[in-house]
């Protein structure tokens, strides 16, 4: 057995133990475990941090023994990614989650300790989830090597180079992703055991774990979301950060769910009356709803850009997401049945007074939490729905581009109403609440006049797709919608939260610490309109044109724009050259004339004859004079040659001798074995003749396939937007677009990720009150 699944063996017992010592605890009154409970604590994650190391060391030492290494990495692989490989994967993956989990489990224990029945049970949901996906690890274990797979294998066998890692994922917005975004789906454990903990015993004390737990999940999530999309948008060339793919959605949807439970909890902080059961529930399937994300990437069913291959874990992860909703489902609904229904004191309102009455905050909340559970529901059967087809047909079904007008159309008019509500709200008064009504109505209709403003190009779907001319009349209706109509709902929560902010100053002004709270939870709203203008905008208003760039010639490309190619590189990312190095063959040229051989290196000089190209090349060890036909090549291109090697050669045409020279017909570039061949072309753009900036567009390819790197220049109020996808014969190819407003989609994410921030440093101080007070429960 292997070192690594030695240790997960051992972490399982420690695990199995803790389990054991609690339920003897809290069935039997046998406290005989407690006292080693922090120590058992320390050792799980001790030997699972050993586990993670050990495996991210056979990375970084490319021990292809282990086939989980062979097939993500290989000998050029730079050391970041080879590092950020380890979760490129479904097993690595499963074992950073994991760890995750402990680690969660170990800072409970240190910072508040088994004291507490409350946390004594959080801690057994936090550990039985931990372990489960434990097992599931040590089922497509990280550690696994070829031999296992291949026993006709020698022991002596080990593969020379490994697969490699998918050139789209060898990017720095890669190598922190996945981990960003796992973190989230690790801590998310938390909520959800101090959830269930309540569900099945009313315990009081679980609000301020889960809070606390769940902003920080809240946070993870968020970046890793806003990652993937950077991602999507510097490297997978097409000028978006979001397709609905199923993967991106699959994490945006516990993101929601997760949304709604933190506006639950905070009115239930406030009363524990309202949303006791809502708030649990929403918990519950927030960390349900993660399982189902994972599920996604992992099961192979799914076709996306982000997907893992199949693999047995699917299964495992769907039990997981059945059984963490159906049982605080069925509590939940229990509870509600059981629950004494008060009498019905509504029924002789009038009308008028009913209305008003509905826009009482508590209810203004249900209807938010209303709406989040629907943009999850839509999310989760657009990606959903594609499977249960392939199941059922019993072949592959990929999702088709126009199905994003089902994301939007149905996603659409929940994102207006839950920014009127968000607006109301937010300014929400009972002393005028009358007046915020009348604004709110005011608002409504400006919403449903600008949806029939027609302009060009700014139709909620494509009117052009298969999808707009094969649904019925709603999904027609929708895509008569102008995207002009979430301006005024925008509006209007951009001045609640300013009127907000300014009424907060006045009030809190001597309370520094209420009022940074309030302005973070204002900042995570001002982030939100900021996404929300900056989407439609860059999607709709952008402009693209097409070029083809020659050296030190202004090409336009509309607008006013014009593009002049200043420079073009070709070269090999790895310095790892193929063949007979050229400090051997200096040393002995005797043993190589007359020998056909292979060599490779740096072009440092180049000058053509009228039939001839003569190259020196450089690999570091000596320099050597090539001698091809008539080749176009850059110069410090990497290139590798074989041919003829002659010693003291006088050129018949020149007459310069040459004390050694190859004769090679086979001039190439070189791409060495997993390394990466880039094609980079420098580009001065000019508006209306001036010239307003330059950079580098790049093409990179390798074993693993190939990714674009565009040139951005970024401006206020737009990018500047150039793909390069390779050259085309003597031309360069490029591709421009003019991307408007979506450096603020960027700041929004930067508002609302301060936002949580500032919440959570001024929560910190009350948390550690609190935590003293459920320490003594």
């Amino acid at each position: 057995m292997e070192p690594g699944d030695s240790i997960l063996l051992v972490t399982i017992v420690i695990n199995v133990a803790m389990l054991a010592g609690l339920l003897l605890k809290e069935f039997g009154k046998n406290d005989i475990i407690i006292p080693w409970l922090k120590w058992l604590s320390r050792s799980v994650i001790a030997l699972l941090t050993i586990d993670l190391l050990l495996l991210t060391s056979y990375f970084v030492n490319s021990n292809f023994r282990y086939i989980y290494v062979w097939q993500y990495s290989d000998l050029a692989l730079p050391l970041l990614y080879k590092i950020s490989a380890v979760l490129a994967g479904q097993s690595g993956t499963l074992l950073f989650w994991v760890w995750v989990i402990f680690i969660s489990s170990w800072w409970m224990s240190e910072k508040q300790g088994w004291n507490s029945a409350l946390l004594r049970r959080t801690q057994m949901v936090t550990i039985l989830v931990g372990l489960y996906l434990l097992l599931v690890t040590t089922i497509i274990s990280p550690f696994e090597t070829i031999y296992i797979s291949n026993p006709e294998l020698p022991i002596s066998f080990v593969p020379d180079d490994g697969s490699g890692l998918n050139t789209l994922l060898i990017t720095p917005w890669m190598a922190i992703h996945p981990p960003t975004l796992f973190l989230g789906y690790g801590l998310i454990t938390i909520p959800f055991a101090a959830a269930m903990v309540f569900l099945f015993t009313g315990e009081k004390g679980w609000e301020p774990i889960a809070r606390q737990w769940g902003r920080l999940t809240w946070l993870f999530l968020t970046w890793g979301i806003a990652l993937g999309g950077i991602w999507a948008y510097l490297i997978l060339g097409w000028g978006g950060f979001w397709a609905w793919d199923p993967v991106e959605t699959a994490s945006f949807i516990p993101w929601l769910a997760l949304t709604g439970f933190l506006h639950a909890l905070s009115q239930y902080r406030k009363n524990n009356k309202n949303f006791q059961l809502a708030a649990p529930l929403f918990g519950a399937f927030s960390f349900a709803l993660v399982i189902y994300a994972a599920l996604v990437v992992r099961s192979g069913l799914f076709n996306s850009v982000h997907a893992f291959g199949e693999s047995d874990t699917g299964t495992y992860l769907l039990i997981l997401t059945v059984i963490s909703i159906v049982i605080p489902t069925a509590i939940v609904v229990k509870k509600y049945l059981n629950s004494s229904k008060p009498e019905d004191e509504k029924s002789d309102m009038s009308f008028k007074e009913m209305v008003f009455d509905a826009f009482e905050k508590q209810n203004l909340f249900y209807i938010t939490l209303i709406i989040f559970a629907l943009l999850a529901l839509v999310s989760i059967w657009g990606i959903t729905f594609p499977v249960i087809q392939q199941l059922m047909a019993g072949e592959k079904v990929t999702m088709a581009p126009q199905t994003v007008d089902f994301f939007n159309a149905n996603s659409y008019p929940l994102v207006i109403i839950l920014l009127l509500v968000a607006g109301f709200c937010m300014q929400y008064k009972k002393s005028t609440k009358v007046e915020s009504m009348k604004i709110l109505g005011i608002v409504a209709i400006l919403t449903i006049l600008m949806a029939f403003y027609k302009l060009k190009n700014f139709h909620l779907l494509d009117q052009t797709s298969p999808f707009f001319a094969s649904q019925p009349p709603f999904y027609r209706l929708m895509g008569e919608i102008s995207v002009m109509s979430i301006f005024p709902p925008l509006g209007y929560l951009l001045y609640a939260v300013v009127q907000t902010f300014y009424d907060d100053l006045k009030k809190y002004r001597d309370k520094r610490k209420v009022l940074i709270n309030r302005s973070g939870v204002l900042l995570i709203h001002l982030g939100i309109v900021f996404i929300l203008f900056g989407t439609p905008i860059s999607v709709s208003f952008g402009s693209t044109s097409s070029a083809t760039l020659t050296p030190g010639q202004q090409v336009s490309v509309g607008g006013g724009y014009s593009l002049m190619l200043t420079d073009t590189q070709n070269s090999a990312a790895s310095d790892s050259y193929i063949g007979t190095s050229l400090g051997t063959i200096i040393a002995n040229p005797e043993s190589y004339s007359d020998a056909n051989i292979e060599v490779s290196g740096k072009v440092i000089e180049k000058y053509d004859s009228d039939r001839y190209s003569f190259l020196t090349i450089d690999d570091g060890t000596g320099q050597m004079q090539i001698a091809t036909g008539l080749l176009d090549v850059e110069k410090n291109a990497k290139v590798t040659a074989t041919g003829l090697l002659m010693t003291d050669f006088e050129s018949p045409s020149s007459g310069n001798v040459y004390p050694i020279i190859l004769f090679a017909p086979d001039v190439q570039y070189l791409t060495a074995s997993g390394g990466l061949n880039t094609e980079s072309v420098y580009i001065t753009v000019f508006k209306d003749g001036k010239e307003i900036g330059d950079g580098k567009a790049k093409y990179v390819t390798g074993k693993s396939g190939s990714a674009t790197h565009p040139m951005v220049l970024r401006k206020l109020t737009r990018d500047i937007y150039i793909l390069f996808q390779g050259r085309d014969g003597g031309g360069v190819p490029v591709t421009f677009k003019i991307i408007p407003m979506i450096n603020e989609v960027w700041a929004g994410i930067g508002f609302f990720s301060v936002g949580i921030v500032m919440i959570m440093a001024t929560n910190s101080v009350r948390s550690k009150v609190r935590r003293k007070r459920v320490n003594k429960v």
